[in-house]
């Protein structure tokens, strides 16, 4: 599991994709201009092709990231002016959360991160260790101290990320807003549903402390789908709500319900 890449991430890997396209274009074009379309000439064609796809794959990876740091700048002010119901369509619930549930929260998601990233790193250590000696016919005595470094900086980049959503920008009030496709915690913009992520499965842990409002999220990276929970504080007085949403998230689709 690892969280999914936030915005300021796809803005850099955006301008390094758009970066490496333009190298390979111009190193393409002249090439074929030269060889033309032949013999080499082909392989300078390859060049051109891949290198404007990335290039215009970067652009587009560039202004999406900056057009959701816009949007997450709106919701904030929002979130701050009182108004953060507005910031987002199909609004299904919304509840404050009071200081002592969300420091219990701050709390509870340290301990259930350190944990998962215990489980993480084990599966890890062994996958990793049996591919690597299976695949590169490296001995035992290499093979897992390399795999264990690539765990250690993996997991500790993972509870950073998921750690995040602990820290809560001034003048912003604690709350929740929960929407069909988004979601605001504290004056913070989450994607439950868009073109690369996908919810699909939806539950109230009733036996945690707080009561957690957990979100199973998938989406696609270079070595596959992976997936991570987004969990949301739930006090006891919005029980109710919070149920409500993992009852009806999936109206069309009752199997996907935890």
């Amino acid at each position: 599991m690892s969280s999914p890449p936030a915005n300021g991430f796809n803005k850099f890997m955006g301008a390094v994709v758009a970066f490496l396209g333009l190298i390979f274009s111009i190193i393409g074009l002249p090439g074929l201009i030269e060889e033309g379309f032949s013999g080499a000439g082909w392989i300078f064609l390859a060049l051109l092709l891949s290198g404007g796809l990335m290039l215009f794959g970067g652009i587009q990876m560039f202004m999406q990231a900056q057009a959701d740091a816009k949007h997450q700048q709106a919701v904030e002010a929002a979130a701050k002016s009182g108004q953060v119901t507005t910031a987002i369509p199909d609004v299904m619930a919304h509840w404050n959360l009071d200081t002592p549930t969300w420091e219990a929260f701050k709390i509870n998601e340290k301990k259930y991160r350190t944990s998962d990233n215990r489980y993480f790193l084990a599966a890890f250590l062994i996958l990793g260790t049996i591919i690597l000696m299976f695949s590169r016919s490296a001995p035992i005595l290499i093979a897992a101290p390399i795999v264990f470094v690539i765990g250690i900086i993996t997991i500790t980049a993972r509870k950073s990320v998921a750690l995040k959503k602990l820290i809560v920008a001034p003048a912003v009030p604690l709350s929740v807003t929960i929407g069909r496709r988004q979601l605001i915690m504290n004056g913070v913009l989450y994607h439950l549903q868009s073109d690369r992520i996908s919810t699909r499965k939806v539950r109230l842990l009733t036996e945690e402390t707080p009561m957690i409002l957990e979100f199973t999220q998938y989406w696609p990276t270079r070595r596959g789908e992976t997936f991570d929970e987004l969990r949301i504080p739930v006090p006891t007085y919005a029980q109710a709500e919070a149920q409500k949403v993992a009852d009806n998230f999936f109206p069309a689709s009752p199997e996907h319900h935890g």
